[in-house]
């Protein structure tokens, strides 16, 4: 098994799901408060928190 390969592999979807959860986080903050609110009941207690939305 080429272990160089995997580790690669690794870090390219560390990278993707790093991105995209700063893209979401940035997206969301430009968000107005009516927005936010809107948003704030499709997602559970935890996923808001994450997200900053509470």
């Amino acid at each position: 098994m080429d272990t160089n390969y995997h580790r690669s592999d690794d870090v390219r979807s560390w990278k993707f799901w790093n991105n995209l959860e700063k893209v979401i986080k940035k997206k969301l903050s430009e968000l107005s408060n009516d927005d936010v609110e809107a948003i704030r009941p499709l997602l559970n207690p935890t996923e808001a928190k994450f997200f900053n939305l509470i």
